[in-house]
């Protein structure tokens, strides 16, 4: 078995927004086109967590996931090739080598809210990671859509058994994460307003991606 190197996350997308794709179900039937639209203008960069890179949003800057080959790799190994972004991350210790595309490794730092070394993630959850790793690239504002932290997925291709960790582990986690970030100086939104995840502020998709006057 071979393992990706650790890599460090380069500060490249200093001030620029993000939005984080997540995998909850108020996204079914979402065009991510739109966010094709700010992308391609400049205006902001796209992370997909897990099926979003795969299926909604093949194009994002960014694809992570969290699980190994137990899990979500290793249910989506053989689809690896249909993201067509720059970066393929994860935190995963049991991924192997996939032909034609290049697998970054960063390691899990499971003992801080946020990570500040650019070379692990933090979180209880691929969403929580990924909120790290915009910070890392230096994204400010955020805009998480997808982060329910409940009520199912937008997709069926969830293999494993539904656990409820949303309320004992990972809503805790993001919002120890939140506090600092808001210190950074980061600011983070919440695209669902029906989202049980509470400590950042809601923001109207429609209104942030209205174009610049």
């Amino acid at each position: 078995m071979a393992y990706p190197a650790a890599w460090s996350v380069p500060r490249e997308w200093a001030g620029e927004p993000a939005f984080i794709l997540g995998g909850g179900a108020s996204l079914v039937g979402f065009d991510a086109s739109r966010l094709k639209s700010v992308q391609e203008g400049g205006r902001g960069r796209i992370i997909a967590v897990n099926d979003a890179g795969l299926d909604l949003a093949p194009f994002a800057d960014v694809l992570y996931f969290a699980d190994g080959m137990s899990r979500w790799f290793g249910w989506n190994r053989d689809r690896l090739h249909l993201f067509r972004g720059r970066y393929v991350l994860t935190r995963a210790v049991d991924v192997m080598t996939v032909e034609g595309v290049e697998i970054q490794r960063l390691w899990r730092d499971k003992d801080s809210a946020l990570s500040r070394d650019r070379t692990k993630v933090a979180g209880q959850c691929s969403g929580a990671n990924a909120l790290n790793l915009a910070f890392l690239f230096g994204c400010n504002p955020v805009y998480l859509l997808g982060f329910d932290m409940g009520g199912g997925h937008w997709h069926d291709n969830h293999k494993a058994p539904a656990r409820d960790r949303y309320q004992r582990d990972f809503i805790p986690s993001l919002e120890r994460m939140g506090r600092e970030l808001a210190a950074e100086g980061v600011r983070v939104f919440n695209c669902n307003p029906d989202s049980a995840l509470k400590c950042f502020p809601f923001a109207d998709l429609d209104t942030v991606l209205e174009p610049a006057a």
